[in-house]
């Protein structure tokens, strides 16, 4: 980049002696590595004065590296705050959340007590986590995590901290920039929210927004199960509903990073043709209306075919055994699975594998097509194969379906849907 040798030194710095701007400098370095210079501090209580003394100087040249600067006397405090937001920290979790537990100790001894300082041990401090924050984090930070957290703080001038033996007694005074500093939006949003609760009339959508609701799920997973039993009773009272015919599928999400905090992400067949990005499955059973009595959130790496088994214990925990019919697609239709089925007495609508449409291929070609609606036709085959322990000579049956674009091309099986069933079989409208 060109640099213009003839552009104008800035006016202030026109006015200060080799000695002050080199002052200015360190005032300068100061801000942009702490964001702040207390004059409680030993080794910045000079700087804070000549600062004091020369703030026009270092606002306006604070100004130009992008940081509004703001001075308390009362508080022997010069602090600075990133004007752009490409300039604010960007915290960890576990970060924010202890920042967070020192801000509402802060917040409480001083608002709510009055107190002139605000200081407590880490034990308090782990035991605030505990008691205030802990649904927020997977797991309390440990000793040499909280170190480092707090030593970063203490760079900052966000806290006063020293060390002591055992860690836990370790002593933290909290500043007054840190409210300031670190601004917890949701702090506000939280207060907002406690205020339309008491407000008669308030609406609940103006209560609880979407990022609420979506931040309320992680605490409803512990109760998952009653709540799936609670809903299909009610579906069952409210609708008459039954659940003798269940659809089973399976989705994936995948997710573009290193996902640590997902124990189940891993790499497998990736719906979304992207095998390089960690994925999840999510496996659903939704009854014919289109009603979800049940699902499971399994590692990326599960086969289909492996996912109904547990399927099957899950419905049969939550709503108890029944000779159900079961609708999957292919991909979970492996033979096992089918015998499983068979064997628990349970029947099924399944896709048949096209390689298997050629043992029909004949009866196929001599048979008569149904016409069920203008656009499809549909020819039923049936011969028995034995349905398992309940009732070993239970027919298995074929219904073969085409549509009217489709009998134009080579092969029965051509564009049709197909399934084999047990005794009954429904077919898809």
């Amino acid at each position: 980049m060109n640099t213009d040798i003839n552009t104008p030194t800035p006016e202030p710095l026109l006015r200060l002696a080799d000695a002050d701007r080199a002052r200015l400098g360190e005032a300068l370095q100061a801000l942009l590595a702490h964001g702040s210079i207390l004059g409680l501090e030993p080794g910045d209580s000079d700087l804070y004065a000549w600062s004091r003394q020369n703030f026009d100087w270092l606002r306006e040249m604070a100004a130009l590296a992008g940081l509004a600067v703001s001075m308390e006397h009362e508080s022997r405090l010069i602090q600075a705050v990133p004007e752009r937001p490409a300039l604010t920290l960007n915290l960890r979790q576990d970060v924010t959340i202890v920042l967070l537990a020192l801000w509402y100790e802060y917040d409480t001894q001083v608002r709510d007590h009055g107190a002139a300082r605000v200081t407590l041990s880490v034990e308090q401090l782990n035991q605030l986590l505990k008691e205030k924050l802990l649904p927020d984090l997977k797991s309390q930070p440990s000793a040499g995590r909280m170190l480092e957290i707090l030593r970063q703080a203490r760079r900052f001038n966000l806290i006063r901290f020293e060390t002591a033996q055992p860690f836990e007694q370790s002593r933290i005074e909290v500043l007054k920039i840190l409210p300031r500093v670190i601004q917890f939006n949701e702090i506000a949003e939280w207060t907002r929210t406690a205020d339309l609760h008491k407000n008669p009339q308030a609406t609940l959508s103006d209560a609880a927004e979407k990022d609420r609701l979506y931040r309320c799920l992680d605490r409803m997973v512990a109760h998952k199960e009653g709540l799936e039993r609670h809903l299909a009773e009610k579906w069952r009272d409210l609708f008459g509903a039954s659940f003798d015919v269940l659809l089973y599928d399976l989705t994936s999400t995948y997710f573009e990073g290193e996902a640590v905090e997902v124990d189940k992400a891993r790499r497998g067949y990736s719906r979304d043709h992207r095998p390089d990005c960690l994925q999840i499955l999510l496996a659903v059973v939704v009854t014919p209306e289109g009603f979800p009595i049940s699902y499971e959130v399994l590692p990326g790496n599960v086969r289909d075919e492996g996912t109904l088994d547990g399927a099957l214990e899950a419905i049969e925990r939550k709503h108890g055994k029944a000779r159900r019919i079961w609708v999957f697609d292919r991909g979970v239709a492996s033979e096992a699975n089918l015998q499983t089925l068979r064997e628990r007495g349970a029947q099924y609508v399944v896709g048949t594998p096209r390689s298997r449409l050629k043992e029909y291929e004949q009866r196929l070609l001599g048979g008569d097509w149904q016409e069920i609606s203008k656009e499809v036709q549909v020819q039923l085959l049936h011969h028995t194969a034995g349905g398992g322990a309940s009732d070993p000579a239970a027919p298995i049956g074929l219904a073969i379906a085409r549509t009217a674009a489709s009998q134009n091309l080579q092969g029965p099986s051509t564009g049709c849907v197909d399934n084999l069933s047990g005794k009954r079989c429904r077919l898809p409208s």
